[in-house]
């Protein structure tokens, strides 16, 4: 049975890309390195693992925010480098307020983050300045190497 569920499991994660349908990164990323969530957080501590992550990222696919309401709302983010620590310790708004990216999604956007120990998605701005994406936030919407657009 766990034979069957696995193959349903790479016959739809194909299909999503294929039709450029929106996949979870997280889910994403599990089918990409072939292993299980809690593998996954265990990958995220290796430094090989994650530059391989990162240009993955980088290079095909693209990434849109799948948190916001209306839908019409989320946008295109850019994965520049993912944070060392957790979202629930990065700082957001480089510390300003002192409150972390987990605190600064629940505050502003009312979304209690399933999985704050999970790294964030760097997106560099102008000048100093980083936007930090929990990686429940976002979703993959396009496989580069294959084209097309959402």
């Amino acid at each position: 049975m766990k034979i069957l569920n696995l193959k349903f499991q790479q016959h739809l994660y194909q299909y999503v890309l294929r039709h450029n349908l929106p996949i979870p990164l997280i889910e994403y990323l599990c089918q990409l390195r072939n292993c299980s969530f809690k593998e996954l957080h265990v990958l995220f501590h290796n430094l090989d693992a994650r530059r391989e992550i990162i240009e993955h990222l980088r290079q095909n696919v693209q990434l849109r925010t799948s948190h916001l309401k209306p839908t019409c709302r989320n946008f295109i983010v850019h994965c520049h480098d993912l944070t060392v620590q957790s979202a629930s310790i990065v700082p957001a708004m480089s510390g300003y307020l002192g409150i972390t990216v987990r605190g600064y999604y629940y505050v502003k956007h009312n979304f209690k983050l399933c999985h704050p120990y999970l790294p964030c998605i760097i997106e560099f701005g102008g000048g100093h300045h980083r936007s930090f994406y929990p990686l429940e936030v976002l979703c993959v919407i396009r496989n580069k190497m294959k084209g097309g657009c959402y």
